[in-house]
């Protein structure tokens, strides 16, 4: 069967994204919840790799995060602030996807909590490692 991701709905249940009416039907016969989506997890990462990269190459001021909504099907990208070029460029990036991309504006501001020490240890989702940073 062709599962394309999972996640828990807002009724904590899991629910399986499937390719197509089929494999949706397979694992609805497996006694899970099923779902046929358009985008899925695979073609969702791509995109958040390709928005990843054009942040890497041009910070997007004002954009406050972006991320692969599996239950909206979208990757979605949330904006404080959108009207500085950097983040008027990504935005055009991220809507060149289509409607594989949802934007959501007038999203608070994201600002740092703690601070990380290099060589810190950091635990998360069962993996300890440690931060290290080249800028000494």
């Amino acid at each position: 069967m062709a599962t394309d991701g999972s996640f828990f709905n807002a009724k904590g249940e899991l629910v399986v994204d499937a390719d197509s009416a089929q494999a949706s039907r397979e694992v609805e016969g497996a006694g899970l919840r099923a779902r046929t989506v358009r985008h899925g997890e695979n073609e969702l990462n791509k995109v958040k790799a390709a928005l990843d990269g054009a942040a890497l190459r041009r910070t997007p001021t004002g954009v406050s995060s972006w991320e692969v909504d599996l239950a909206a099907d979208t990757a979605t990208v949330k904006v404080n602030d959108g009207d500085s070029a950097s983040a008027r460029a990504f935005l055009d990036k991220a809507r060149s996807y289509g409607d594989a991309v949802r934007v959501l504006s007038d999203q608070p501001d994201l600002a740092p909590k703690a601070t990380i020490k290099p060589g810190a240890e950091l635990a998360f989702n069962g993996f300890v490692c440690s931060c290290w940073s080249a800028q000494r």
